[in-house]
């Protein structure tokens, strides 16, 4: 798979597949990095798509930044990715998992991608801020006095990032979205989910049994079939030559049915179509108002032998 190394701006970004007018913006989410894209670009980059990935603030190549992993840090470098994919690409959607959802939703609210794929999603952070000042037994008041708090299971509670949450709830998001959720997601309950699809109208599946971290061999199939059910081939584009060359096949075809159906139905004659017969087309080619080169014209006389040839047992 071909990929490419730079930086957009400042941000370390990772481009993987051939050439394309379109692109999946894929954002991790907390622990992994732009390398996380790969596994989703196997299925991406073999149905005509490119994905660029990032990293986040405090993730892969930015591991030694600090206090950087916040909604006002990862939001306007979020924007200006995606303003630098839509100047790139003509088409651009976006791959998204956990706080990276979150994160995307903030800053594409008001333009959204073409659609959206989430996987393991936060979609109410207050709500999970919350459940985890209840797991640490830190009250509101205490949180707003000591302005942070560091918990035994590795999370940092901010009075400041609070308050950021609150003045920015998801209110909009426009965007054709599917979400891949666990069951057992420990970070979003199902609640959460439902009432986030209910409202944004959005597609969901739930692997009942999977982790919040799709991790195991049982739970990365599930994640690899609702993929490439969710990345599905792109229909190829057709160019104008290859609608002339069909339109003169048809009506090379239109006329041998006729012939085939005069001297059958109404000679007598049985169906055989035969060398001579493919001679008479190519004359009648040359005799027809068509546009054609002479590989275009060896194409259509080719597919009329091979179409016809076959329908008739008796050409001799």
């Amino acid at each position: 798979m071909r990929e490419t190394t730079f930086a957009i701006k400042h941000i370390p970004a990772l481009l993987l597949g051939e050439e394309s007018d379109r692109v999946y913006l894929y954002v991790h989410g907390k622990c992994s990095s732009k390398d996380g894209s790969r596994r989703f670009a196997e299925t991406a980059c073999a149905r005509g798509w490119q994905v660029l990935s990032i990293d986040l603030p405090e993730h892969g190549d930015r591991q030694g930044e600090r206090d950087t992993f916040d909604p006002w840090h990862a939001v306007p470098e979020l924007r200006t990715v995606m303003a630098y994919a839509r100047q790139r690409w003509r088409r651009v959607a976006l791959r998204a998992t956990s706080m990276g959802a979150w994160f995307s939703m903030l800053a594409f609210g008001d333009q959204p991608p073409e659609r959206a794929l989430f996987v393991s999603p936060v979609l109410d952070m207050e709500r999970l801020i919350g459940r985890m000042m209840g797991w640490a037994g830190v009250t509101e008041a205490a949180l707003q006095e000591r302005g942070r708090v560091e918990t035994n299971f590795g999370e940092t509670l901010s009075w400041d990032y609070l308050q950021y949450v609150r003045a920015h709830p998801i209110e909009t998001w426009a965007c054709p979205t599917s979400i891949l959720y666990a069951g057992q997601d420990h970070l979003t309950p199902r609640r959460d989910v439902d009432e986030f699809v209910e409202r944004f109208g959005c597609e969901l599946a739930v692997m009942e049994d999977g982790e919040h971290w799709f991790h195991t061999p049982e739970q990365l199939s599930v994640l690899d079939r609702w993929t490439e059910a969710h990345v599905p081939p792109e229909k190829p584009v057709i160019s104008q030559r290859e609608v002339e060359i069909m339109e003169n096949l048809n009506r090379v075809k239109d006329m041998i049915d006729e012939t085939i159906y005069y001297n059958v139905h109404v000679l007598g004659n049985p169906p055989v179509f035969n060398q001579d017969v493919l001679r008479a087309v190519s004359l009648k080619l040359n005799e027809m108002d068509i546009k054609a080169s002479l590989d275009d014209r060896k194409f259509i006389q080719r597919q009329i032998a091979e179409e016809y040839l076959a329908d008739y047992d008796l050409a001799g």
